[in-house]
């Protein structure tokens, strides 16, 4: 099971424990990471980080352009790239390359998305390895399990 200890409070900067409500083997369906503070759901195997709870304006625009466009995102980020005739896999992981990316390193996706970047990302790694990703919009973070 993912070692849930490494988590701190994105509030208060203090460690959180894990309480897991259901769970199917190694995989938290239902549960929480917690301090005598605050709470932040985990929703299958997805830990929402989100701080502040209540958002600024622009990252609610942000929330809510996602909430309408996100299981269509993918059908049409392809063409950025095709605009400069490069290709996108080529030119994703020639981007990733670039980050000397260790098999045992832990490595923090911020913007993950759909995981475009995240399934080449994760291909530099081992076992030893580890891989986080976060998006403002947690939903969005589904597609890139797949």
């Amino acid at each position: 099971m993912k070692d849930y200890n490494q988590f701190i409070c994105p509030k208060t900067k203090k460690s959180l424990s894990l309480s897991i409500d259901e769970s199917e083997g190694e995989n938290i369906i239902n549960g929480a990471l917690f301090n005598d503070e605050c709470s932040y759901p985990i929703i299958d195997n997805i830990v929402n980080l989100c701080y502040p709870k209540i958002l600024a304006k622009e990252e609610t625009e942000i929330i809510r352009w996602y909430e309408n466009n996100y299981k269509t995102y993918d059908d049409y980020l392809p063409i950025t790239f095709e605009t400069f005739d490069v290709d996108e896999i080529a030119e994703r992981s020639r981007m990733i390359s670039l980050l000397d990316i260790n098999s045992n390193d832990k490595v923090l996706e911020t913007g993950a998305g759909t995981g475009r970047d995240s399934a080449l990302i994760a291909k530099y790694l081992s076992e030893e390895g580890e891989l986080h990703v976060t998006d403002i919009y947690v939903e969005i973070l589904e597609i890139s399990k797949k």
